[in-house]
Order: structure tokens, then sequence, then C-alpha cells
């Protein structure tokens, strides 16, 4: 049995360094003037903090580009 759970044995981590940084980035987003945040809002905010890349790495050239050409499309009507 333990020749089965061994092939799996790198995917479980060692510590709970995940967990904690987990918890303390969910300190930092529900703070007291934002204790009324629904579950979706804190879920999605938690999850840019900690998926995302650091802003020092982000190009915005790209965004921006999409943004002014976006705008410049006809409307209908």
């Amino acid at each position: 049995m333990q020749e089965c759970f061994s092939n799996y044995r790198h995917l479980i981590e060692p510590t709970s360094v995940s967990c904690e940084t987990s918890f303390s980035q969910m300190k930092l987003v529900k703070t007291s003037r934002r204790k009324k945040l629904g579950q979706a809002t804190l879920d999605n905010l938690l999850q840019i903090k900690l998926v995302t890349p650091d802003i020092s790495g982000y190009d915005p050239e790209e965004s921006i580009y999409q943004w002014l050409t976006a705008s410049n499309k006809p409307r209908g009507g």
C-alpha cells in the first residue's frame, strides 16, 4: 500500500506556509472597514492577491492598446 502513495508524496506540501500566507493575505483584505465583504468577492480578491504575478513584472502596453482600440469601435444606434 505504501508503494501506491509513494508516487503522490511530492504533491503534498511538507509545511503549512501556503496556508499561513493565505490567512495573512485574507487578514489584509478583510479589514474592519470591509467586514461585510461577500464570500464571492473575498474569494476573487484573495485569488488576485495570491495567484497573480507581482506588479513589477507587468507590462501595461497590451492592455492599454486593447482598451484604446475597443473604445473606438462604433456603437450600435
